[in-house]
């Protein structure tokens, strides 16, 4: 079946296809531009604490609600591409790649998940309560607890034990990046001050800092 436009005195004909194809597009920008508007503004609210501690550079944005780790990987995508990924906590528990995650390389040992080199930040899991520890290199088996699944959780806290926990296996496993996103923090824990300058240089500019 066909369709008619008419554009400056002429008729355009398109198939139901290629109408079907420009609604889609359009919606899909359409969508685009709203997660866009929305992640600017959860950005510009939250709050942002820095600090040094055992030779990693941190940075701890806070906003009242549960954060999103895609509002670290989306602005600074080196953080993970070309690097390897222990999915430690997602959507509050065990990440189970798909068979197709398989197949490019996904391992999964007890409650991690293993990434293959990383591509793309689109092929990523990011649905919230998630933690991630990014290495240079391919990793062996090692055990990573989580922590962003405890409530409040800070990495920046000098008091709590959960956070004393943390730092004793930062220090013990070695990480380039340690990246989560709990309730209600996102935090990027880094031995790279040149990406951890980038990201709260920019959060500073968009006005999320306060």
């Amino acid at each position: 079946m066909r369709r008619g436009a008419k554009v400056t005195g002429r008729c355009v004909w398109f198939t139901t296809a290629q109408l079907v194809s420009r609604c889609e597009a359009i919606q899909n920008l359409l969508h685009e531009q709203v997660t866009n508007r929305r992640q600017r503004n959860v950005e510009a609210a939250r709050t942002i604490r820095v600090g040094y501690r055992a030779r990693y550079w941190v940075a701890e944005w806070e906003g009242g609600t549960d954060a999103w780790m895609g509002e670290l990987t989306q602005r600074c995508p080196q953080l993970v591409i070309g690097r390897y990924i222990v999915v430690a906590s997602c959507d509050s528990g065990p990440y189970t790649p798909t068979s197709d995650k398989v197949g490019a390389g996904w391992r999964r040992f007890g409650a991690l998940a293993y990434s293959p080199k990383v591509q793309s930040v689109i092929e990523l899991p990011t649905p919230g309560f998630d933690e991630w520890y990014v290495y240079d290199r391919n990793q062996e088996f090692v055990p990573h607890e989580n922590f962003v699944n405890t409530w409040g959780f800070s990495v920046l806290s000098s008091e709590r034990e959960r956070t004393k926990a943390f730092w004793d296996q930062v220090i013990r496993l070695e990480p380039l990046h340690v990246l989560g996103a709990g309730s209600p923090t996102l935090f990027l824990v880094t031995r790279d001050e040149v990406l951890f300058r980038a990201m709260t240089d920019a959060t500073r500019h968009d006005g999320g800092a306060h």
